[in-house]
């Protein structure tokens, strides 16, 4: 079981410019099974750190990019909120299979979405 950030390649690494933009996914490994959840992160292949994993800081966005301290924040929230998932589901003695932690993801994105829409109402109304 692992739970990581990378590169979301479309077609082959060497067919991209350093100045391309790609977006960043957040991946969950479990028995064989992969889900890919989407970061809502693009960054130029220049400013992504190929070696982030041995650098002290551990962020994968260089400083080269303007917004490199915000975007690196939210791709370990991102991490953050699918361990939360599968340590909630382990709580609920059940065994964190791709499918259901999809499920809890996708069913707290929902309950966000609902809460934003009643504060807005609430804001206007």
């Amino acid at each position: 079981m692992s739970v990581y950030f990378s590169i979301n390649y479309q077609k082959s690494k060497g067919d991209y410019h350093k100045d391309e933009e790609v977006s960043i996914s957040v991946y969950y490994y479990f028995q064989g099974r992969k889900l890919k959840l989407n970061s809502g992160i693009k960054v130029k292949l220049s400013d992504w750190n190929e070696k982030w994993k041995e650098s002290r800081s551990k962020n994968p966005i260089l400083k080269t990019d303007r917004e490199y301290l915000s975007k690196n924040i939210i791709l370990k929230q991102k991490v953050s909120e699918v361990e939360n998932v599968i340590n909630r589901i382990k709580l609920n003695n059940q065994i964190p299979i791709v499918e259901l932690v999809k499920s809890y993801v996708s069913k707290n994105k929902k309950e966000e979405r609902l809460k934003h829409m009643k504060t807005l109402t609430s804001y206007f109304f």
